[in-house]
């Protein structure tokens, strides 16, 4: 460009753009393939981050699964354990039901034999109470005098 510039001055322009051109073109032919590999990157690139979409969708359903899953294991331990809490109580209960049984039935031959022994007052019971009135009579508010009147 200065051996032409001395000669003119737009001769020197248009060798200054040719030079330029000269390097575009060298630049270019080493930067094309670059591009063209940055182009299957980028593909790929977006294909695999299409994939990991894809999988972290299936990943995100797996953990609201297992939360559910979770959530559900933790209801039926806590019913477990409410149904182990209600069947030691209804042990205890069974347990206190059978002692009292034991119990009444020991009760029930004293009611029996009480039964007894006032159905043989009943039966002598006349005969107790014409006694009684005759004591009471005997030994009541009348006097020898009186009594031997009547």
């Amino acid at each position: 460009p200065e051996n032409i510039k001395k000669k003119s001055e737009a001769g020197k322009s248009i060798c200054m753009w040719c030079c330029a051109l000269d390097k575009f073109v060298g630049v270019f032919k080493e930067i094309a393939p670059k591009q063209k590999a940055l182009e299957a990157a980028q593909k790929e690139l977006n294909k695999a981050k299409a994939e990991l979409a894809l999988k972290q969708k299936g990943l995100q359903e797996v953990r609201d699964k297992i939360a559910v899953l979770q959530s559900n294991h933790a209801a039926s331990a806590r019913k477990l354990e409410d149904y182990k809490n209600k069947k030691e109580m209804i042990e205890v209960q069974l347990e206190r039901a059978e002692k009292l049984l034991g119990g009444l039935a020991d009760e029930s031959t004293r009611w029996k034999e009480s039964v007894d022994k006032l159905e043989n007052q009943l039966y002598n019971i006349v005969g107790d109470v014409l006694i009684c009135a005759g004591c009471v009579s005997y030994v009541g508010p009348f006097n020898a005098k009186y009594r031997e009147m009547l």
